[in-house]
């Protein structure tokens, strides 16, 4: 890829891992992007499982971009094809440390 890919090429990338080559967009549309990315074959559980894996989109394509307006696109696209879940502590397998027990126990001042 030479070129800086644009609005739904670096979506796409975030969402499924692959570049891929899709109509240009001067601003994200995720209802676009997300029959785009059908059109090449990727939607469903493929589409949703791809999702819920890290793809890097190289730093630089994000910041032309505008990271905030990105990541916030990219959560609303994640959510749209269910790749997103429940978020959970790790178990535990072993009781707190002491100085687990204060960290977990620590308030701030205003608390």
């Amino acid at each position: 890829m030479t070129a800086r890919p644009g609005w739904h090429t670096a979506l796409g990338f975030a969402l499924t891992g692959e570049w891929l080559e899709l109509p240009p967009a001067e601003l994200p549309d995720p209802e676009t992007l997300l029959a785009q990315l059908a059109d090449a074959g990727w939607s469903g559980e493929r589409l949703a499982e791809a999702a819920r894996q890290s793809h890097q989109v190289p730093a630089d394509v994000v910041a032309t971009l505008g990271a905030a307006q990105f990541w916030a696109v990219l959560v609303d696209l994640r959510r749209r094809v269910g790749a997103t879940g429940e978020v959970r502590p790790p178990a535990m397998t072993r009781p707190l440390t002491a100085d687990e027990r204060r960290l977990a126990a620590d308030r701030p001042p205003h608390w």
